[in-house]
């Protein structure tokens, strides 16, 4: 029953996140099978790709990437932690302060580790290049070649930008949207791309208009599964009772979400009220 769930939660993530087009068949089994392994691994770290994959695929399509890209994109997305499959949970758990400079190697590396996984697989050749070089710097600085500026692959420097918004704004879960654009604004042609922090900022004014950065106990309410509408938007992560990961905090929710999420409730019932920001009027 717990892999069928795990089954069921990789395949929902998949049809909400995937461009329109279906991912070969292929492709799909095998990002299963590293998707269950992560679950099973850190339940937050797969919750954190499926959130990454998310707003990647958002952001690229603002990009105007072709339909090829954004599906590489999204398995890149899903599996760019798979190199931590290999790490001590022990050191995945320090702050950065707190590693030790061996420590601190270990972790740079896996980017690579993740691509040296998927290079026997010619489907995933590109997808391992993309999460390889995924932590380079626009300004060369970045780990584990140094590449710069247009040197990085457009993928890689989209994935970079997005994961470090879904770090600061649902794990660290302490900056307001205008802290959070000057963040990006201040980091454009230093860490990221800026044309890549242009679409992010976007974005983010984007979930401005409907939630409310600052974390507080103000602007939402509690609702059940049935009383899901298109518009609201989730205002925390949503997970199914026995904690699977359906949708990130701040998805606006549409047809296909409130479809999806109903299907997965009469399987493993998400048990307590849902806290949402009601549509803006």
């Amino acid at each position: 029953r717990v892999r069928e769930r795990t089954k069921l939660f990789v395949e929902k993530n998949l049809e909400l996140n995937k461009s329109n087009k279906s991912l070969e068949q292929s492709v799909i089994n095998t990002v299963k099978v590293f998707m269950n392994l992560l679950n099973l691994f850190n339940k937050d770290l797969a919750a954190h790709s499926s959130r990454v994959a998310s707003v990647a695929l958002t952001l690229a399509k603002n990009l105007n990437f072709s339909e090829k890209e954004m599906q590489d994109l999204e398995v890149a997305a899903l599996l760019h932690d798979i190199g931590k499959l290999g790490i001590h949970r022990m050191i995945l758990q320090k702050s950065e302060a707190d590693l030790s400079e061996v420590e601190k190697k270990l972790i740079q590396e896996h980017p690579l580790l993740a691509q040296q996984a998927l290079a026997d697989m010619d489907r995933f050749k590109n997808v391992g290049r993309i999460i390889g070089h995924y932590h380079e710097r626009w300004d060369g600085n970045g780990y584990p070649l140094g590449l710069q500026g247009e040197e990085i692959p457009k993928e890689s420097r989209l994935l970079f930008v997005c994961d470090e918004f879904d770090k600061l704004f649902n794990i660290e879960k302490r900056f307001t949207d205008k802290k959070m654009k000057r963040h990006f604004n201040e980091s454009a042609g230093k860490a990221f791309d800026p044309q890549m922090c242009e679409a992010m900022n976007e974005f983010i004014d984007n979930i401005a208009d409907h939630v409310t950065f600052a974390q507080n106990e103000s602007g939402f309410v509690h609702v059940l599964p049935s009383e899901l509408i298109p518009g609201m938007t989730l205002a925390e992560n949503l997970q199914t009772g026995s904690g699977i990961f359906l949708l990130p905090q701040g998805q606006t929710l549409n047809e296909a979400h409130i479809e999806s999420i109903m299907e997965m409730h009469k399987i493993d019932p998400i048990t307590k009220n849902i806290r949402v920001y009601l549509p803006k009027s």
